[in-house]
């Protein structure tokens, strides 16, 4: 290879992976709505969603545990249609949109946070995939595989998809999801005996355990609404932001966890394999299995590469993918989805109260004027920001440990005093 077709290689390659990290994305780059929709149902169909919806079920009932999946989907939703809205119109990235608030060093913090979040995300599914491919190869072709091996291999899968960025990652959910969505409603629909078993759809737990339920729900989809910028800074205009927060949260989220847990209750398992094997889909499943942890898994090691690159600006982006995806499979490896349950409502309690600072702040401090050049005026930390993202994920703990109680779900109650607290010391400091 010549070197100027050596150069023109890598100039390509640069600009196949260019993700807009630090800059806005460019007004002639644009998406519908319809296909971020797709990419974060992509994000919805995933073995710990389906695991963890499963065992929800099981546990509390198909009636209330729908109910909270409904539930706290909507609120969810309701916090991605705002941060969405921040991000299409100010077609920034989440980490670029913290630093208005948070400051270019207060941000830092907050995106390491974010980073470790979402690499602890990619190890759980990594994690989860691994197993799955060694129980599911079991029961079909009687074949023992090293959980380890299958781990490593999903992983570099993942990890090479995750290279070329948000493009390669829409193309992927425009193939996956629509096959995926209609195996899992098939699946749904065989469990009920193609209409003809009657399932208990009464909401048998207590009110507090409802509240509890719709906690978890929250903690298990919130990221998405939190990074939603990320998304929707790629939508052209507001319309297409909203269809990416109803479809893709609002409508997708609820509909993949209850579909998840229709078969498990009919089957009597947890086990997404053994769901699947109960009801004679083993081949099936592993279709379902590699392509749905492969779709969710690119995005939350794509989120996690924006993050760090902010951290490490010297870095190329693909550096840092390699980097993360290495870090976070060495723990999948050594096994870590036993911290799941805990992981949720720590994702609940820390992380919603993000949205509330940088939606107050673009609405009603800065008023929708995010000018880059802006910035360098800006203080490094913003001590505002801090102070209430602080006081609210204090109160969201106590909340969750039934010390005090505003709305009884301690991921809002965090939001709630984060948000007001914030715009109060905010107007109060800009005075």
């Amino acid at each position: 290879m010549t070197e100027s077709n050596l150069s023109l290689g890598i100039s390509k390659f640069k600009h196949l992976t260019e993700d807009y990290t630090l800059k806005a994305v460019p007004e002639h780059i644009n998406t519908s709505g319809i296909r971020v929709a797709l990419i974060l149902c992509a994000i919805g169909i995933t073995l710990p969603v389906l695991s963890y919806s499963s065992w929800l079920a099981m546990d509390n009932g198909l009636g209330s545990s729908s109910y909270a999946f409904v539930i706290g989907s909507w609120i969810v939703m309701i916090i991605a249609l705002f941060s969405g809205l921040v991000g299409s119109r100010t077609r920034l990235s989440t980490y670029m949109i913290l630093q208005f608030s948070f400051g270019t060093k207060g941000a830092k913090i907050v995106n390491l946070l974010m980073a470790i979040i979402l690499l602890g995300w990619y190890s759980v599914t990594c994690e989860e995939f691994g197993v799955a491919i060694v129980q599911a190869s079991k029961n079909l072709l009687d074949l023992d595989i090293n959980v380890q091996l299958a781990i490593f291999v999903g992983s570099v899968m993942m990890t090479l998809t995750t290279l070329f960025g948000f493009q390669m990652i829409e193309k992927f959910s425009m193939f996956s999801v629509p096959i995926l969505g209609v195996f899992l409603i098939y699946v749904a629909f065989q469990a009920t005996g193609d209409g003809s078993v009657a399932l208990d759809w009464s909401r048998t737990a207590s009110s507090a355990d409802e509240m509890s339920l719709i906690s978890v729900t929250i903690g298990l989809f919130v990221l998405a609404a939190v990074l939603m910028p990320d998304f929707t800074r790629y939508c052209p205009n507001d319309k297409q932001s909203y269809i990416a927060s109803i479809i893709g949260v609002g409508i997708t989220f609820p509909l993949v966890a209850i579909v998840a847990a229709v078969p498990a209750v009919r089957v009597g398992e947890t086990d997404i394999v053994m769901i699947m094997a109960g009801m004679g889909v083993v081949a099936s499943a592993i279709f379902v299995l590699v392509f749905a942890t492969w779709s969710t898994n690119i995005t939350n090691l794509y989120s996690s590469t924006l993050t760090i690159s902010t951290l490490m600006t010297k870095v190329s982006s693909w550096k840092i993918t390699l980097i993360g995806s290495a870090i976070a499979t060495t723990f999948a490896v050594a096994g870590i989805s036993h911290l799941f349950s805990d992981f949720l409502l720590f994702i609940g309690i820390a992380i919603t109260p993000l949205v509330g600072v940088y939606v107050v702040d673009y609405f009603f401090v800065s008023k929708q004027n995010y000018d880059l050049n802006k910035l360098k005026s800006k203080p490094s930390i913003g001590w505002p920001a801090i102070i209430a993202w602080g006081a609210g994920t204090i109160v969201g703990y106590l909340s969750e440990n039934a010390y005090i109680t505003i709305l009884g779900l301690s991921a809002i109650d965090a939001l709630l005093v984060t948000s007001t607290l914030y715009l109060f010391i905010a107007k109060l400091t800009k005075k």
